[in-house]
C-alpha cells in the first residue's frame, strides 16, 4: 500500500464508529443529497470511505468504489447495504450504467482527476445526475503552498483546489446545474485527527488545537478549506471526453 492510501487508512481508524457517530453523518448525508432532484438506481459512491452516503441509501441498488474498500469491511462492522469494491475509480469496470453518481471529498484524493471524471461518464446513464462535494482554498497561493507542502502535512491529497479552479475541472465533462456551499447541511461536531507521523504534522496539529481552543477555527484545516457542492449532469448532445 502507498504512503497516501497509508495516511487515509490511519486517519480514518482514527474516527469514531459509535452508533451515535454514524447517525449523525446519516443526519448530515440527508440533507446533502436534498440538493438532488430525485435519488434514481443504480448508485454509484466514489470514496466512500467508512461512513459515506451509502449509510442513507440502505437498501438501494448502489455500488460503492473505494481503493481501501478491503480494508474497511475488516476494520468497520457496520459496511452493509451496498457492494464495496476495492478499486480507484479510473479502472473501475463491470459495473451496469448508473443514474445516480456521488462523490464527496474525494476527487483530491485520486490520482488523475481527469481521469477519473471521464470515467464516472463512462459508466453512468445519458439521463444520470452527479452530485460532487470538493473541498477548496480560498485562492491559487494558498493551494499551491499545500501543494508544495503535500508530502509533509497532507500525503493523504494529491490535489489541492480552488473553488474557479475545479470549476473550470468539472466544466469539461459536466454541465453545471447548481453549486452550494456547507451552510444548509445539518453538520455536527466532529473531533480533529491526531497529529501525523512527522515533525510538521505535529506542528500543524498542535497550531489547529491551540487555534480551536481560541475559538479561531471552526472544523479541519484551520478553517482552510470550505466545501463546494456541484449539481451537475452530462452535457446536452454530447457523450463525456
Amino acid at each position: 500500500m502507498d504512503r497516501k492510501l497509508e495516511a487515509e487508512l490511519r486517519h480514518q481508524k482514527k474516527l469514531s464508529a459509535s452508533q451515535r457517530f454514524i447517525e449523525n453523518k446519516k443526519r448530515f448525508w440527508d440533507s446533502v443529497l436534498e440538493l438532488l432532484p430525485e435519488i434514481k438506481e443504480p448508485i454509484l459512491e466514489i470514496g466512500n470511505g467508512p461512513f459515506g452516503f451509502f449509510l442513507s441509501l440502505q437498501g438501494k441498488d448502489m455500488y460503492c468504489v473505494d481503493p481501501l474498500n478491503e480494508r474497511y469491511l475488516g476494520v468497520f462492522s457496520h459496511l452493509r447495504g451496498a457492494k464495496f469494491i476495492s478499486s480507484n475509480i479510473e479502472s473501475l469496470e463491470g459495473i451496469p450504467k448508473c443514474k445516480t453518481v456521488l462523490s464527496y471529498n474525494a476527487l483530491d484524493h485520486v490520482e488523475d482527476v481527469d481521469a477519473s471524471l471521464k470515467r464516472m461518464c463512462e459508466l453512468s446513464s445519458d439521463d444520470a445526475v452527479f452530485l460532487i462535494g470538493v473541498d477548496c482554498y480560498p485562492n491559487g497561493l494558498i493551494s499551491g503552498t499545500a501543494h508544495l507542502l503535500r508530502k509533509y502535512i497532507d500525503v493523504p491529497h494529491p490535489h489541492h483546489f480552488t473553488r474557479k479552479g475545479i470549476t473550470k475541472i468539472l466544466g469539461r465533462h459536466l454541465t453545471i446545474e447548481r453549486t452550494t456551499d456547507e451552510s444548509g447541511f445539518r453538520k455536527f461536531h466532529e473531533s480533529a485527527p491526531g497529529p501525523d507521523r512527522s515533525l510538521a504534522g505535529a506542528i500543524y496539529h498542535a497550531a489547529y488545537s491551540s487555534a480551536k481552543k481560541a475559538g479561531l477555527v471552526k472544523g479541519y484545516s484551520l478553517g482552510i478549506k470550505k466545501p463546494v457542492v456541484f449539481v451537475l449532469r452530462k452535457k446536452a448532445h454530447e457523450s463525456c471526453p
